[in-house]
């Protein structure tokens, strides 16, 4: 049976979405040695770097949508800030959650992770994790470790016969 042109490139499409999730669930379960941390209020020192928590002002709702609390988590090394921070906003409407991550230069998608989690001590104080709805990669995204990652496991399935 011969596939077409267009049903391949859905396939591939369909391939590297679900290669992307087996990448993060991956990681995460991988990452389940936790880390040792002091915790004095709302800062969290982890090695020699300082996660900041900051409440944000809840301003003008963007198209509709009403946030009933809103926080950023940043790192902090010394006095200077470091490229990576975190933003967990609650829905006003069923206290679900956002989590957007900011960060301007390539970094691993695994030192993505390791960062969130590193953090999720600080952001279980504020919200209810079990609500956590998204998670939101703002641009620019390049992640080299995923990209070839996900770039292998299409190979390997289109490699594959049915």
């Amino acid at each position: 049976m011969a596939i077409s042109f267009k049903n391949k490139i859905v396939m591939r499409k369909i391939v590297i979405v679900l290669s992307i999730l087996v990448v993060i669930i991956g990681a995460c379960r991988q990452n389940n040695v936790k880390k040792q941390s002091a915790t004095t209020n709302d800062t969290q020192f982890i090695q020699d770097t300082v996660v900041v928590k900051q409440k944000n002002a809840l301003s003008n709702p963007t198209w509709g949508v009403l946030y009933s609390k809103s926080y950023s988590y940043y790192w902090l090394a010394g006095k200077d800030t470091l490229d990576f921070s975190l933003y967990v906003t609650e829905y006003e409407k069923d206290s679900t959650l956002s989590l957007r991550v900011f960060h301007k230069d390539p970094m691993l998608f695994t030192a993505v992770l390791e960062k969130i989690e590193e953090c999720f001590s600080s952001i279980e104080e504020d919200f209810d994790l079990t609500k956590l709805i998204s998670f939101n990669f703002m641009a620019p995204i390049y992640y080299l470790d995923l990209a070839k990652n996900c770039q292998a496991n299409t190979n390997r399935n289109l490699d594959e016969k049915p």
